[in-house]
Parts: structure tokens; sequence; C-alpha cells
């Protein structure tokens, strides 16, 4: 903390060797083309990997009384595509109905198992295994423990 905290008052003297970049020219017929393709492809990408992370496991429907059962992978793309819009369970529904061929998935979730997804054994596994799956290209890369340093107080 001793290195933060002489940086730290070294850019508040106006100290510190601070090296200017160059600035850099936005592209943006580039730009607007990632963000054309950029939702479609986040749908894609979450129904990918949620098959690769599903397929070590023996998926089975789970038959609750009173509503049809659901395979755990298709509720599991449902809540990180859920999360990923940031919708409540009941928009979620309608929501996954029009983006369903996108994710992969072949049976509508009914928003009250969406809601109840992280009590399900089966979809804990699967959500783990999609975590670690997203980690491992970065894993090496990490040399060390930074922190957020906007939740710090201010002096």
């Amino acid at each position: 903390m001793d290195d933060f905290e002489s940086v730290l008052s070294e850019v508040k003297s106006k100290t510190y060797p601070y090296k200017e970049r160059k600035k850099k020219e936005t592209e943006w017929r580039l730009y607007d083309e990632a963000q054309k393709h950029k939702y479609p492809d986040v749908l894609e990408l979450i129904g990918k990997v949620v098959d690769e992370a599903s397929r070590s496991y023996r998926l089975l429907r789970r038959d609750v009384i009173g509503k049809p059962g659901y395979r755990a992978d298709n509720i599991v793309k449902a809540i990180l595509a859920q999360q990923y819009e940031g919708k409540p369970d009941r928009v979620t529904e309608g929501y996954i109905s029009l983006v369903m061929d996108r994710l992969g998935i072949d049976e509508l979730v009914d928003y009250k198992t969406n809601e109840n997804a992280y009590s399900d054994y089966d979809v804990m596994m699967i959500l783990n295994y999609v975590f670690f799956i997203t980690q491992q290209p970065v894993l090496m890369l990490e040399r060390r423990l930074s922190i957020d340093v906007n939740a710090l107080a201010r002096r």
C-alpha cells in the first residue's frame, strides 16, 4: 500500500513522471460494425460456451409437479442472456422467445423456472464450468491482484 500512497501523493502534487500517449484516431466505420454485431455475437457466444460446458454433464429433464421440466443447459443460457440484457424474470420469458435461435435454446423456459434457477444443482454446476471456461484465456496473464481504486475512501 506504500507504493500506492507514494504514487497518489506524486499525482496530487503533480510531480508524477507521466508519459503522455499519442492520441489514436478512432476508426468509426469499424466501431459501427462492431456495435452492430455485438448483440447477436454475445448471444451466440453464450450458447456456444454453455453447450461446451454442459457436454460433460448428463443432462436430465427435471419434471416438477404442475409444470413441464426443462434441461439445465437451456436454463443457464436463459439466465446468462437475462443478466447480459439486465431484464427482470417475467420480461425475460418474452425476450428469450425472441432470441431462442441465437442462444440455441430448443424450448422456452418460463419465468418461474428462471427465477428459481440458482437453486438447481445442475444449473449451478454448468454455470461454474462456464465461468471456469471463460477464465482460461487470461488465467496465465494475471500476475498479481489489483484493486479498483474507485471504491477507496477519499481523504
